[in-house]
């Protein structure tokens, strides 16, 4: 299995660990989504040494649907699968701005209970990425 299709069985394994139990990682020779399951979502994976991440990015945002939000996981050189937690996660900055600010201040657009059940579990996975960057930082 190449790395890049090794790459992104590793997150969709990943996001199945932590609450999308549909997260499936799509055949590289399909269009679309680097992996689907995922409502509220539209992930591009990349595991290239040289690459751009604008161009990754542009690519997740060609392939978001309506109320998705397009984002790059980026699988670094000499990071296994034994460290896919410490892998990057790129998102626009508006986007990254509208869920710190749906975090700090607990609020949001109306939506659905099923859109607010997916936006109420990415919160809490970005809360607590937040927090973790933030205990890095300290130490």
């Amino acid at each position: 299995m190449s790395r890049g299709r090794k790459t992104q069985a590793d997150v969709a394994q990943w996001f199945r660990d932590h609450g999308w139990v549909h997260a499936e990682s799509i055949a590289a020779s399909l269009p679309g989504k680097d992996i689907n399951g995922m409502p509220g979502w539209a992930p591009e994976v990349k595991a290239t040494r040289d690459g751009s991440l604008t161009g990754a990015l542009k690519q997740a945002e060609r392939n978001t649907g309506e109320n998705e939000t397009p984002f790059v996981v980026w699988r670094p050189d000499g990071y296994g699968e034994e460290r896919v937690g410490e892998w990057i996660v790129a998102l626009r900055l508006a986007d990254f701005t509208d869920l710190m600010t749906q975090i700090e201040f607990d609020q949001g657009p109306e939506m659905s209970p099923e859109d607010a059940l997916n936006l109420d579990t990415r919160v809490l996975i970005l809360e607590a990425a937040v927090k973790s960057l933030v205990a890095g930082r300290a130490s």
